[in-house]
């Protein structure tokens, strides 16, 4: 009789033990799963936010700047200007104190990486490319308006309006210290001698 009820007690206490055992094994997979999840969770919540409150009736233009906005950032691949029939392939332009210079050749246009690349939020975009047929020599005949379409390795399109154009001379930098909204800045050769810069510039109007 004694060993029965032993039995009996022992049979409970070991139940208890799995049950005790499966509550903490169960808290530690939610635990895991919150730990695993927070990050992605945070992220697609703030961008529905963002998402939601610019588009709320009644949103003025003044709080849609004060809103933080996801940055969509690529590096420049191709570049195309249609109303002055330029298509060219994009690739990384560096500086070489040493002698002065800059990557140039004929293959096509060059991405200066001292740079920001395209984004949506800040920053001045900078490729530049020879002043000759089949590349950027019918900058010349570009109108007010008229579009430049970036596409980057990541699949973006950031495409920019002509604004204006303005001759400087090889060592100005300047275009290197702006700070604003994302502009594109293109540049080639100009002058009889080629002596001069032409700086056209470009205010972005939509990234895809």
């Amino acid at each position: 009789m004694v060993g029965k009820s032993f039995m009996n007690v022992l049979v409970k206490s070991l139940k208890g033990m799995r049950e005790h055992q499966l509550v903490v094994t169960g808290c530690l997979f939610v635990l895991v799963g919150l730990i695993l999840g927070y990050q992605p969770f945070m992220r697609i919540l703030r961008e529905s936010q963002v998402y939601a409150v610019e588009n709320f009736p009644g949103f003025s233009e003044a709080q849609k700047q004060n809103t933080p906005k996801v940055k969509i950032e690529g590096q420049p691949a191709r570049i195309q200007l249609s109303a002055v029939g330029i298509d060219l392939p994009v690739q990384d332009g560096y500086y070489y104190p040493s002698i002065n210079s800059w990557t140039l050749d004929y293959s096509g246009a060059f991405y200066a990486k001292v740079t920001p690349p395209p984004n949506n939020v800040e920053g001045n975009t900078f490729i530049y490319g020879h002043d000759v047929p089949g590349i950027f020599i019918d900058l010349a005949k570009l109108k007010p308006g008229d579009k430049a379409v970036v596409t980057t390795a990541n699949g973006h399109s950031f495409t920019y309006a002509f604004k204006a154009v303005f001759t400087t001379q090889p060592d100005d930098t300047s275009l290197f210290q702006y700070s604003g909204p994302p502009i594109l800045t293109l540049q080639t050769c100009s002058g009889t001698w080629y002596q001069n810069r032409g700086l056209f510039t470009f205010d972005l109007m939509e990234v895809e």
